[in-house]
């Protein structure tokens, strides 16, 4: 079977990762490079990647590519993707899918129902969340709320602080857990939210409260990162049984019944490269069959719905319904 010729565009960290699996991935040959910074496109270069660009439509109007996967800050995403679709090619698209709903509309009304764009929900091909939703689903019964507290600082992106490059804290990092929250319990009907700005080189919210209502099962996000403390800690409590977990994408977890009875515990122990590389798997089998991605551009912009309801929210100080 013929490969699929990738341009990945974006060298920084996620796309470093991205970097790696399009090589190790026996369908995939990676063909062309893009990144504004010269120093970016020289460390590739000694990796054997022989075309290199710093504009990206020069990269992809130079042909031979398949795939082309967006790894920049969101505000590049939607100009990206768009201009790559235009062009007839599938887009690995990392989350969010723009910096606000009136964005994401455009690649949404363009992309929807052709399974050309998946975006990077990374969770969701996680074997141990997996096997929570499957637990939620099969054992434990009628989901009644999920509770997750992200405390930590910054990430060492200095672009994250911007609001006009990232989005906001909930808009770039927060909306793994929208997304698997949504997965795990069901459709958001309706958001209230606050949020605080605490660090003062900063134009984004550090601190914020986010509580959704699916439609029955409540949910809540608590998130910060201006106090240097680190806990990360996440439940879900259904009518038969409770699931506890103590960490993220590392830690110790414990699945017991209403009852007390502990049916299961241990440690999380999946490799994170391998959720990055099941992702990358998933989309080829879907360009390959025709099929929908479960991350597909209809999720990313469910999903940004939520993000802009939670500003508006906390900026009126009132719930506000979904959709808009």
């Amino acid at each position: 079977m013929e490969k699929l010729g990738v341009g990945l565009i974006g060298f920084g960290g996620i796309g470093h990762t991205h970097f790696r699996l399009v090589r190790e991935e026996p369908g995939l040959e990676l063909r062309a490079l893009c990144d504004i910074d010269r120093g970016k496109l020289d460390e590739a270069g000694g990796y054997g990647v022989e075309r290199l660009y710093t504009d990206y439509r020069e990269m992809i109007d130079d042909g031979g590519i398949d795939l082309v996967i967006v790894a920049t800050p969101p505000k590049y995403h939607v100009e990206q993707a768009l201009y790559a679709l235009d062009k007839g090619l599938y887009v690995l698209l990392e989350k969010p899918i723009a910096l606000s709903l009136e964005e994401a509309r455009k690649l949404y009304e363009r992309a929807r129902g052709s399974n050309k764009v998946m975006v990077t929900f990374s969770l969701r091909y996680h074997g141990f969340y997996e096997k929570i939703k499957n637990v939620i689903d099969s054992v434990l019964g009628e989901p009644l709320y999920v509770w997750h507290y992200a405390l930590g600082e910054y990430p060492d992106r200095p672009w994250i602080k911007d609001r006009g490059m990232s989005g906001g804290m909930l808009n770039e990092n927060g909306v793994h857990i929208i997304y698997l929250h949504r997965w795990w319990i069901g459709e958001i009907r309706r958001v209230y939210a606050r949020s605080w700005r605490l660090v003062e080189d900063s134009t984004i919210e550090d601190n914020l409260v986010l509580l959704m209502d699916h439609g029955g099962p409540q949910s809540i996000l608590i998130q910060s990162w201006s106090g240097g403390h680190h806990v990360r800690r996440w439940g879900v409590v259904c009518e038969k049984g409770r699931i506890t977990c103590d960490g993220y994408l590392r830690g110790s977890y414990k699945i017991s019944l209403s009852s007390g009875e502990v049916l299961e515990e241990g440690s999380i122990g999946f490799s994170v490269l391998e959720m990055y590389r099941r992702q990358l798997k998933h989309f080829i089998e879907c360009i390959r069959n025709g099929w929908k991605p479960y991350t597909d551009i209809e999720e990313g912009y469910r999903v940004q719905e939520v993000v802009e309801a939670a500003y508006k929210s906390s900026e009126k100080g009132c719930h506000i319904e979904l959709p808009l």
